[in-house]
C-alpha cells in the first residue's frame, strides 16, 4: 500500500509539490510565530532586567505623580528589602532618555570606558557607548542635553556598556540624581524607586506583599513584569501572528482540497481499475489518506525549515532594525515543532476526507 501511494505521488510531482508547499506555508507561519513569540518574550524580560539596573522590583505611581525620597526611605526600612534607590527619568533630545541615579545608592553598572560620577551633584553624564560612538563623542568632551525645555552642558565622564543602557529600545544617558532633579526643578522627586531584595527572598511573593501594602496608587513590577506589564512586541506576536498563521493555513487547506479533488477526478479511471482488481472502497480510501499523510509529512518538514528562516527574518526586523541592536540567535522550541507539524498533518488529512 505504501509503495503504491508513493508511486502515485511520484507520478505527479508538480501537483504533489504544489500541495506540499501550500501546507508548508501554514506550518511555517505557525512555527515562526512560536519562535518569534518566545524570542521576543526573552528579550522583553532581558530589557526589563536592564531597565531595573540589577534591582528585583520597581515601584512607580499608578497615576503618574512623582514619588519622594521619603517613600524610598520607608521602603528601605522593610526587612525584606536590602536597598531602595530612587531614580528620575525624563525624555531628552537626540533620541536619548535621561535617567538620574543616586551615586551613593546605585545598584550596578558596567562601563566601556571612563569612570563613575565624581559627586552627587556633579554636572557629569554617562552616555551609551554605541550612541556616543555614532556621534564621535569621547570621554572628556562636553555635550549639550535638552530636557524639560532647558539645555544643559555636561562633561562626559564615562561610556556605558551596550545593553546596560537599554530601556526596551531607547538609549539612556545617566546623570547624578540631584543634578537631574535640579535640571527639571523637581528637588527630592523620583519617577521610580528600585528595590533590591534581601538574599533568598522570593521576588514574586515580595512584589505581591508590597503591592498590597502600598495599594492602588502605586504599581509594583518585577523583571518578569509581575504586575502584568508586557512589551508591545510581545503583545503583537501573541495576538497578530497566530491570526496570520491561521489565515495562511486555511488558504493552504483550500488549495490542498482543490489539488486532491482534481487528482481524484483525474484518477477516477485508475481507481476504478483498482476496484476491479479487488481493492475494496475502504482500501481505496486508505490509499488516498496514505498519500495525504505522505504529502503532510513532506509539507511539515518544509514548513519547519521555512518557519525557521521566516522567524529569523522577523526577529531581525523587530529587534535588529527597529531596536538597532544585534538580534539573538533564536532557539527552536520543541513544542512549536510538534504543534506546527500536527496542525499541518491534521489539516491535510481533514481536507482529504
Amino acid at each position: 500500500m505504501f509503495l503504491l501511494a508513493y508511486r502515485s505521488l511520484q507520478s505527479r510531482p508538480a501537483r504533489t509539490l504544489f500541495s506540499a508547499l501550500a501546507i508548508a506555508l501554514g506550518v511555517a507561519m505557525i512555527f515562526a510565530t512560536r519562535i518569534v513569540g518566545e524570542t521576543v518574550e526573552q528579550e522583553a524580560q532581558s530589557a526589563r532586567s536592564h531597565h531595573l539596573l540589577g534591582a528585583d522590583l520597581e515601584v512607580r505611581s499608578a497615576t503618574g505623580v512623582l514619588l519622594t525620597d521619603a517613600l524610598a526611605a520607608q521602603l528601605a526600612a522593610r526587612p525584606d528589602i536590602e536597598l531602595a534607590t530612587p531614580t528620575y527619568q525624563q525624555p531628552g533630545s537626540n533620541g536619548l532618555t535621561l535617567l538620574g541615579v543616586d551615586p551613593d545608592r546605585h545598584l550596578g553598572y558596567e562601563l566601556a570606558s571612563g569612570e563613575f560620577f565624581s559627586g552627587p551633584d556633579a554636572a557629569e553624564v554617562l552616555l551609551p557607548a554605541l550612541w556616543a560612538a555614532q556621534r564621535g563623542i569621547r570621554v572628556g568632551r562636553e555635550v549639550t542635553l535638552e530636557g524639560g525645555g532647558l539645555s544643559q552642558r555636561y562633561r562626559v565622564v564615562g561610556l556605558l556598556q551596550p545593553g546596560v543602557e537599554a530601556l526596551v529600545s531607547q538609549p539612556t544617558a545617566w546623570l547624578p540624581l540631584s543634578t537631574m532633579q535640579q535640571a527639571f526643578d523637581a528637588p527630592g522627586a523620583a519617577t521610580a524607586i528600585l528595590l533590591r531584595l534581601q538574599p533568598g527572598t522570593h521576588a514574586e511573593s515580595a512584589r505581591q506583599s508590597l503591592q498590597e501594602v502600598l495599594g492602588a496608587p502605586y504599581l509594583v513590577t518585577s523583571t518578569s513584569g509581575g504586575a502584568g506589564a508586557r512589551s508591545f512586541l510581545s503583545t503583537m506576536t501573541d495576538l497578530a501572528l497566530p491570526f496570520a498563521g491561521i489565515a495562511v493555513l486555511l488558504t493552504a487547506a483550500f488549495l490542498v482540497y482543490n489539488a486532491f479533488a482534481i487528482t481524484l477526478a483525474e484518477r477516477r479511471q485508475e481507481l476504478g481499475q483498482l476496484r476491479t482488481l479487488g481493492m475494496t472502497q475502504r482500501q481505496v480510501l486508505s490509499l488516498t489518506l496514505l498519500e495525504a499523510l505522505l504529502v503532510a509529512l513532506l509539507a511539515s518538514g518544509l514548513g519547519l525549515l521555512l518557519g525557521t528562516g521566516l522567524a529569523r527574518g522577523m526577529i531581525y526586523l523587530l529587534l535588529g532594525v527597529l531596536q538597532e541592536k544585534t538580534p539573538p540567535t533564536p532557539s527552536l522550541p520543541l513544542d512549536g515543532m510538534i504543534l506546527a507539524s500536527a496542525v499541518g498533518v491534521l489539516v491535510t488529512m481533514g481536507v482529504t476526507l
